[in-house]
C-alpha cells in the first residue's frame, strides 16, 4: 500500500510546477510506523534561475528532479529529514546520484551545505557538530540544503539523488584553547579510529604542536575498534627551544630544535655531535688534551641551550669556557681539576686562541683531604690572572709553584687547604720584581698566604731578589723578610 501511495504522489508531483512557488512536501506521518528509518519529509525550492522543471520525491531519502535550463542556472532546495527510529542516531554521510535521462550528471554539480547560501556553517544545535553534519537523534529533524548548478545546457534532464545518512556510533570532539576545533562523528566502529593529524596553526614560531591529549593529559593517536564512548581531546602545545653546539669563537657547529616535552637529543643529533667531538679531539690530541662537551640536560629545560667544548689537559685539568656577555663567544677559560693529579702540574695560559685567566680549584668537595696529595710542582703559564679561594689546596706535599707576571689577585688560602697543622714550606717563583710582588699582595686577600706562614723557610723568589718567611722576624711587611739581589 505504501508503495502505491508513493507512486501516486510521484505522478502528482511530476507535472511541471514552477520552481519559485513549488512546495514539495511528503507527509512524514505516512511513514511514521516504519522503524529505524530516516525519511525526507520536506523538500522546498527556495531559490532558482531555471526556467521550468518538475519535481518528485522518493521515499525514504531520495530526491528526483527533472530540470530544463542553461549553463550557470541553479536551484536550491531546503531539505528536511526526520528520524523515526527510537534507538538509532543518524549523521549525513554524503550523496549519490543516478542519471535517469538527459545526461544531467555530466552537465551539472550537486553541493550540500548547512545554509541556503551554500556555506558550510555550523548550525545552532545542542548536539556535537560533525565534519559531515549534525547527528540526528531519535525523533529529531535536521535541515540542510542541496543546490543543483548546471555546467552545460540541459533539456528535460532527470536525476535521482540519494542523501546518505548512516548510523551514528560515537563522537570525538577536538578542543583548542577551550574552543571546538573539529568534531568527528564515527559511523563505523568496526575499524580503529585514527586521531586527526591536522591541528590549528598559529603565527608563533616558539610553539610546537605535540598532539591531541585525553582527559588524563596523555597524547593519544587512535581508539580501538568496537568503541562506543564519546571522547574529547585537547590540543597540547609545547614551547620550542634550540640547542646549539658551538666552538671557542661561538660559531655554531650543530643545532636542532627541541620542545619542553623532549627527553634528549635526537638520534641524528647524537650521531652528528659525536662526529664533531671526534674531530675536536683529533685536533686537541696534538696538545695532549681531551675534549668533552659541557654538561647539558634537555629534559625539563626552559630556555635555549648552548653547549661548548671542555678541554682536559693530561687527563685531569678541566678548562671550562666563560662567556661573560652571553653572546655565545668564549671570553676566557677557568681551570678546575676533577681527579687526582701527578707530581708535576702545568696550567696553560692560553687555549685555542683564548686566555686561561682563572684557576678556580685543584680539588673537589668530596671531603678527601689528600685528594691531590701527589702534587709537588705546579707551573702556571703567563696569562693567568687570578687564583681563587683554595685554588691550589688539597696539595699537602706541594713544594714548588711557578707564578706568571700576569697574576693580578691571590684569594684566601690559595696554597693550602689550611686545616689543622697542615702548614708547609713552599718556594714560589714569581716572574716579576719584588716591587711588583708587594703591589700584587697589597691588593690581594689579606690571608692569601694562609697555609704556608706558620713554618719558617717558605720563599717568594722574584727576578730581583726574594722574600722569606721568618716566624721570628718582626718588622714592616709582616713576617716576610726581604732579600734583594
Amino acid at each position: 500500500l505504501l508503495t502505491v501511495i508513493i507512486f501516486v504522489m510521484t505522478l502528482l508531483l511530476g507535472v511541471g510546477y514552477a520552481a519559485v512557488t513549488d512546495q514539495l512536501i511528503i507527509d512524514g506521518s505516512a511513514t511514521a510506523e516504519e522503524p529505524d528509518t530516516l525519511i525526507i519529509t520536506n523538500a522546498t525550492p527556495i531559490s532558482n534561475s531555471l526556467t521550468s522543471e518538475s519535481h518528485s520525491i522518493y521515499y525514504p531519502t531520495n530526491l528526483k528532479s527533472t530540470i530544463n535550463g542553461s549553463k550557470g542556472q541553479k536551484i536550491t532546495y531546503r531539505i528536511t529529514v526526520h528520524n523515526y527510529s527510537k534507538t538509532d542516531t543518524f549523521v549525513f554521510n554524503g550523496i549519490e546520484f543516478e542519471d535517469l535521462g538527459g545526461n544531467i550528471s555530466s552537465k551539472g554539480t550537486i553541493t550540500v551545505s548547512t545554509d541556503e547560501n551554500g556555506n558550510n556553517v555550523l548550525p545552532i544545535t545542542p548536539n556535537p557538530v560533525c565534519v559531515s553534519g549534525t547527528p540526528i537523534a531519535p525523533g529529531e529533524e535536521y535541515v540542510f540544503y542541496a543546490t543543483y548548478t548546471l555546467t552545460d545546457s540541459v533539456s528535460s534532464g532527470e536525476i535521482l539523488v540519494n542523501y546518505n545518512f548512516d548510523t551514528f556510533v560515537y563522537s570525538v570532539t577536538y578542543l583548542d584553547n577551550n574552543e571546538i576545533y573539529a568534531v568527528d562523528c564515527i559511523i563505523d566502529n568496526s575499524k580503529v579510529y585514527n586521531v586527526r593529524s591536522d591541528y590549528p596553526t598559529y603565527n608563533n614560531s616558539n610553539l610546537h604542536f605535540a598532539g591531541w591529549m585525553n582527559a588524563n593529559a596523555v597524547v593519544v593517536t587512535s581508539y580501538p575498534a568496537g568503541n562506543t564512548h564519546d571522547f574529547t581531546l585537547t590540543s597540547k602545545w609545547d614551547n620550542l627551544y634550540t640547542i646549539m653546539f658551538v666552538d671557542k669563537d661561538g660559531n655554531v657547529l650543530y643545532q636542532e630544535q627541541f620542545t619542553s616535552s623532549s627527553t634528549g637529543l635526537s638520534a641524528a643529533g647524537h650521531a652528528e655531535t659525536n662526529r664533531i667531538l671526534a674531530e675536536l679531539n683529533e685536533a686537541a690530541s696534538l696538545d695532549e688534551m681531551t675534549v668533552t662537551w659541557s654538561d647539558y640536560t634537555i629534559q625539563g629545560a626552559t630556555s635555549d641551550i648552548v653547549v661548548r667544548p671542555n678541554y682536559t689537559y693530561h687527563g685531569n685539568l678541566q678548562y671550562r669556557p666563560v662567556d661573560t656577555n652571553g653572546d655565545g663567544i668564549i671570553d676566557y677559560y677557568k681551570v678546575v681539576a676533577v681527579s687526582g693529579l701527578g707530581e708535576n702540574v702545568k696550567i696553560l695560559g692560553e687555549l685555542n686562541g683564548r686566555p686561561v685567566e682563572v684557576v678556580e680549584k685543584l680539588y673537589d668537595n668530596d671531603g678527601n683531604l689528600d685528594y691531590n696529595s701527589s702534587v709537588k710542582v705546579i707551573t702556571i703559564e703567563e696569562g693567568v690572572k687570578t687564583l681563587q679561594h683554595n685554588a691550589l689546596s688539597h696539595t699537602k706535599n706541594l713544594k714548588t709553584v711557578y707564578l706568571p707576571s700576569t697574576i693580578e689577585y691571590l684569594d684566601k688560602n690559595v696554597f693550602s687547604r689550611n686545616w689543622g697543622d697542615d702548614k708547609k714550606v713552599i718556594t714560589i717563583y714569581y716572574n716579576g720584581t719584588m716591587a711588583e710582588w708587594k703591589a700584587l699582595t697589597s691588593v690581594s686577600h689579606d690571608e692569601w698566604d694562609n697555609g704556608i706562614t706558620e713554618k719558617d723557610g717558605s720563599r717568594v723568589i722574584c727576578t730581583d731578589g726574594y722574600f722569606e718567611y721568618d716566624h721570628g722576624f718582626i718588622g714592616i711587611g709582616a713576617k716576610w723578610k726581604e732579600y734583594p739581589n
